[in-house]
């Protein structure tokens, strides 16, 4: 089953490398959560996903985020250059939980 939603690209930076992510709405992340309910997390209650943006997709996880209440999805640079994604545009994403 898949959760489709749109989401703002927003960085991070801990260190001097950016990190480049989204948060799910809070409908999609307890979309996810209901569909995970079942299935074992990674550490730090992470959850495996398969991601589809435009014509990318890949494997990566979901990381749990305390002051959002939702989810934080990585987004390779890759991806965002093939898309033409810059920080701050909005894109429509498809995520797969894995083992579902």
């Amino acid at each position: 089953m898949d959760i489709r939603f749109d989401a703002e690209l927003w960085e991070s930076r801990p260190t001097q490398v950016p990190w480049v992510f989204v948060t799910l709405p809070i409908e999609a992340a307890d979309e996810l959560r209901f569909m995970t309910r079942s299935l074992p997390t990674v550490g730090f209650g992470t959850i495996k996903v398969r991601v589809t943006l435009g014509s990318d997709q890949w494997l990566t996880s979901v990381f749990p985020d305390k002051s959002s209440g939702s989810y934080l999805l990585p987004i390779k640079a890759k991806v965002r250059n093939n898309q033409g994604l810059v920080v701050g545009d909005r894109c429509t994403l498809v995520l797969q939980p894995i083992g579902v």
